[in-house]
């Protein structure tokens, strides 16, 4: 009987380590794939950090904004005022930690990762009028490259079917043309229905290689075709010109 019980209990034993190694096994397997399908996913929807131009964001100064690579700067009214660092950071998907900082490394690692980034967003100081600057990559977002004026025929398009539920008397959209500095630059002119209120809101669309540039503006709607982007100033980024080298006598 007891010979029995031992060969019993070294069949248990075996029948356990063979479904143990058959369980990680299967682990492995499963770990494996979901490592080869992270690496798939990431080659298609990750910018390679090297791609993604170390100028593309720009900065805010007092009531100044610049961004060299635009080519544009812009003052702010004295009655705006700009987003801090951690509401763009929000906005463009970047999760920080209590004592982190939204750096340009981590602005830059968010378009690398989202194929969108917040560069700047100004309010006037009763929140109604809005100004913004963001960043998007259309072959990370839409898995093609497009330019400046393809990108806006299609964000019109997309805005055609919200559009039409807006009783403001003016409801459409329309594309045209916006000059910044010496420029011009196609834009999207529409009506947009929020919280209950109209917004007329214009985006203006610079393609900066493989990137848009994306500025918008929305203000309430009071009957006319005014946008808030009229109301500012837009001036080329002047560029100290190389000094001449005078030739060696």
């Amino acid at each position: 009987m007891k010979k029995r019980w031992i060969a019993l209990l070294l069949i248990l034993s075996l029948l356990c380590a063979l479904a143990a190694c058959g369980g990680q096994g299967e682990t492995e397997a499963t770990a494996e794939t979901e490592a080869a399908s992270i690496e798939t996913t990431e080659a298609v929807i990750r910018i390679p950090i090297t791609s993604v131009p170390a100028d593309l964001f720009g900065t805010c100064s007092d009531s100044l904004y610049t961004n060299s690579l635009l080519q544009l700067q812009l003052e702010l009214p004295a009655d705006w005022y700009f987003y801090g660092a951690s509401r763009l950071a929000a906005l463009s998907g970047i999760t920080l930690g209590e004592e982190e900082e939204a750096t340009k490394e981590k602005f830059m690692i968010a378009m690398k990762a989202n194929g969108i980034s917040y560069d700047m967003v100004a309010c006037g100081n009763d929140d109604h009028d809005t100004l913004s600057v963001c960043f998007e990559h259309p072959g990370h977002l839409y898995g093609q490259s497009m330019s400046e004026q393809a990108y806006a025929e299609m964000i019109l398009q997309s805005f055609s079917e919200r559009l039409s539920g807006i009783d403001s008397g003016a409801a459409g959209a329309e594309l045209c043309t916006f000059s910044l500095g010496s420029n011009e630059h196609p834009c999207l002119q529409f009506l947009s229905s929020e919280n209950g209120n109209t917004l007329h809101k214009t985006m203006v669309f610079v393609q900066i290689d493989e990137y848009i540039a994306i500025i918008s503006a929305s203000s309430p709607y009071e009957g006319n075709d005014t946008s808030v982007l009229d109301r500012f100033s837009y001036y080329e980024v002047q560029t100290p010109e190389a000094e001449e080298t005078p030739d060696e006598g």
